[in-house]
């Protein structure tokens, strides 16, 4: 039977550790905020995550993101166990990434797609702006946002 999933939304806290045997390891804090009685937004306490993922998805997040990144991440929650060296009882809970996926909601993505015969993370023959016609060339214009407008 399989976990219940949490979904996690935060910043890196590292660069993600490739691991022997094709898995990585990363961090990410979850910092809420809210405004207090005066209207004021302040952080809330954070909760720091240990994410660990495998195969082709422990590739792609190494090659593509960074400390800092705003990022999701889904999967199921286990708590370790272990006797540090000093004898102490010690604990850790750790998602196992079913999903990992920059946060759109703080950053514009550029998505490569891989052909089926690609090694993982390799660079697929992407279209470049030199390459587009003339007229898609110009940069949409933003709101006050920085949201491109339609045309």
């Amino acid at each position: 039977m399989r976990e219940g999933t949490t979904t996690v939304q935060g910043n890196l806290c590292g660069d993600p550790i490739a691991l022997r045997g094709g898995g990585a390891r990363f961090r990410v804090a979850s910092t809420p905020r809210f405004p207090n009685k005066s209207g004021e937004w302040v952080d809330g306490p954070a909760l720091f995550v240990n994410v660990v993922c495998w195969d082709r998805m422990a590739m792609n997040v190494v090659a593509s993101l960074r400390k800092g990144d705003r990022v999701i991440v889904y999967g199921p929650l286990k708590t370790n166990t272990w006797t540090d060296k000093d004898g102490n009882s010690r604990e850790n809970v750790e998602m196992g990434a079913d999903g990992v996926g920059a946060s759109l909601a703080w950053n514009p993505v550029d998505v490569r797609r891989r052909r089926r015969d690609a090694a993982p993370a390799e660079q697929v023959d992407v279209p470049s702006a030199e390459q587009a016609p003339p007229d898609e060339q110009a940069p949409p214009e933003e709101d006050e946002y920085g949201v491109a407008m339609a045309g």
